[in-house]
């Protein structure tokens, strides 16, 4: 069942879609301590009573073991590549310096 109140209507919504409505003062409203959270008025037929809600956590579904290692995959072939292009540039160092002590006439 849900609770609607909206200027001063309070309609009970059942689950089979039928409804209860009600008429009460706006005044006769309660005012959340905290608006931050979200809230509901509950009403009994005689008072409005407010409750807050509270949010559940977002559902996150477990890996199953395959999508676990196409993940640890995934890490290993970005390390691959990372250590691939430090080579290159370690071995083009290593050219550089080799061409300056030959330009030199060291070797």
């Amino acid at each position: 069942m849900r609770i609607r109140v909206l200027n001063g209507v309070v309609v009970a919504i059942f689950n089979d879609g039928s409804e209860y409505e009600d008429t009460i003062e706006v005044g006769e409203l309660p005012v959340p301590d905290d608006m931050n959270k979200p809230f509901d008025y509950l009403y009994d037929g005689e008072t409005v009573t407010i409750r807050y809600i509270e949010p559940s956590p977002p559902f996150v579904p477990e890996k199953s073991r395959i999508e676990v290692l196409e993940d640890e995959a995934a890490m290993l072939a970005l390390e691959l590549v990372d250590t691939q292009i430090r080579l290159d540039q370690s071995e083009t160092d290593h050219a550089i310096l080799l061409f300056e002590l030959v330009d030199k006439g060291v070797l």
